[in-house]
């Protein structure tokens, strides 16, 4: 900014200059356009529809949409969606509940004792890098194949997650 100086006329400031909008392309229109978060899924709806209409895949393998929504209708109709969709969620509460919970006791352990988060935090990292699912395997050898199996599934994937929040927490609070 200009300091005026005594005894010199100043200069009125020019007027902004006002630049014409550019034209705004066809994409950022539709981006801008409160329905455009569904051009994905109709786009993949499109594509799956073609794909069984051109037989790109036996019906074996690739089931028009309309055959998949008689099939539900007729799940939820009889009852039998909704208790499958019942089991399911008690199965991922219970293992989401387990593994917060002993996320969250390790978590808040680690941050709280130096010590215990020296001895097992290289395990510790090593263990979370495993996809759950390359422990399937492993986990139907220990746990069978029943409930218990998909509870520890759940449980083992939300515990890596929770653990490191929980010691991070405890680790950044003022002293």
């Amino acid at each position: 900014r200009k300091v005026p100086q005594p005894g010199r006329p100043q200069s009125p400031t020019p007027a902004r200059a006002v630049r014409p909008r550019r034209a705004r392309s066809l994409v950022e229109r539709w981006l801008d356009w409160r329905w455009s978060a569904w051009t994905s899924p109709l786009l993949v709806l499109a594509l799956w529809v073609a794909a069984t209409e051109l037989a790109l895949a036996p019906e074996q393998i690739l089931v028009p949409p309309w055959q998949v929504l008689v099939s539900g209708w007729e799940l939820a109709e009889s009852g039998e969606l909704g208790e499958h969709v019942w089991i399911s969620l008690s199965r991922l509460l219970s293992g989401f509940g387990f593994g917060s919970v002993l996320g969250v006791a390790f978590g808040l352990a680690a941050g709280l004792t130096p010590r215990l988060d020296a001895y097992t935090a290289p395990t510790f990292q090593v263990l979370r890098q495993i996809p759950s699912v390359a422990l399937i395997p492993l986990f139907i050898l220990v746990f069978g194949i029943g409930e218990n199996f998909k509870v520890v599934i759940v449980a083992k994937a939300s515990f890596f997650i929770v653990a490191p929040a929980g010691h991070g927490a405890v680790k950044h609070l003022p002293a």
